[in-house]
């Protein structure tokens, strides 16, 4: 959930889209017919103007909060599989947004420029499961289906 610079509070649902509570009263929503790359809304980040980047389990979405359009960005980064979490997206000190994906790091500059970049091979220094530390023995693999040991 977050406010835009009118006001207007937007409130983003497992499921149902982004929701918006205008200072008049008035409700409307927002859906993929209107350009979400999906309805599972899993980050709302406000920009200094009057932007919203929306991350969802499919991709990431611009929202002009004037204008009420999105700006669907899932397809220029096609390569990057995506499932942004709240606590994957950092403002940096230099304005950039930081996304973490399944596939690796988006950059969004100040200025809306999307950069990408791959992670290959990752190294796991802590993996906690459930509030739980987990700690793989020596062979153990990490598969598309999970932790095989």
């Amino acid at each position: 959930m977050t406010r835009d610079k009118n006001g207007s509070i937007w409130i983003g649902t497992a499921g149902g889209g982004l929701t918006c509570l205008t200072l008049d009263g008035k409700i409307f929503t927002l859906g993929t017919e209107d350009g979400l790359p999906s309805e599972i809304i899993t980050a709302l980040i406000p920009t200094q103007d009057a932007h919203i980047w929306v991350g969802t389990e499919n991709g990431l979405a611009c929202l002009d909060t004037e204008k009420k359009t999105l700006l669907d960005l899932s397809n220029s980064l096609s390569d990057m599989q995506w499932l942004v979490q709240d606590n994957a997206v950092i403002r940096a000190q230099d304005g950039n947004l930081l996304w973490g994906t399944l596939k690796g790091i988006v950059r969004i500059t100040p200025n809306y420029q999307v950069r990408s970049t791959k992670l290959t091979n990752p190294i796991l220094t802590k993996l906690t499961i459930d509030g739980r530390d987990v700690r793989p023995s020596l062979g153990d693999t990490f598969t598309d289906n999970g932790l095989a040991h």
